[in-house]
C-alpha cells in the first residue's frame, strides 16, 4: 500500500500511494502530536496539479481545479499543492467562527 519508490522525498508531507490514491502515511502529524488535520486524509491527484484532498479529522473536502484547455502547460507542483492546503487549514476556525 505505501511503496517506497512513489513516496515524495523532501517534501513536509508524508504521502504513500495505494489503491489510486495518495494516502497520509505519516504515524503522527509532523511534530509529537498523534492527531492533526491530515491524519486519515487521502487525495486523488490529476494532470496540470488537479487534485481533490479528503481530511477527515478537520471534516473537510479541498478541491483545487486547473483550466488546462486555456494552458496546456497549466501544473501545481506538490509544494504549491501543499501550500494550498495548508492555508485553507490555516483559515478555517476552531469551533464556531466569529461574526461581525
Amino acid at each position: 500500500m505505501y511503496p517506497t519508490a512513489l513516496r515524495e522525498p523532501g517534501q513536509a508531507d508524508r504521502w504513500g500511494y495505494g489503491a489510486l490514491w495518495w494516502v497520509w502515511d505519516a504515524p503522527v502529524y509532523p511534530g509529537p502530536t498523534y492527531a492533526g488535520p491530515y491524519q486519515g486524509a487521502y487525495s486523488a491527484r490529476g494532470t496540470g496539479g488537479q487534485f481533490v484532498t479528503v481530511l477527515p479529522f478537520s471534516d473537510m473536502v479541498i478541491v483545487h481545479t486547473v483550466d488546462i484547455d486555456k494552458d496546456a502547460k497549466a501544473d501545481v507542483t506538490a509544494q504549491n499543492e501543499s501550500t494550498i492546503r495548508n492555508m485553507v487549514l490555516a483559515s478555517t476556525c476552531d469551533g464556531p467562527c466569529p461574526t461581525k
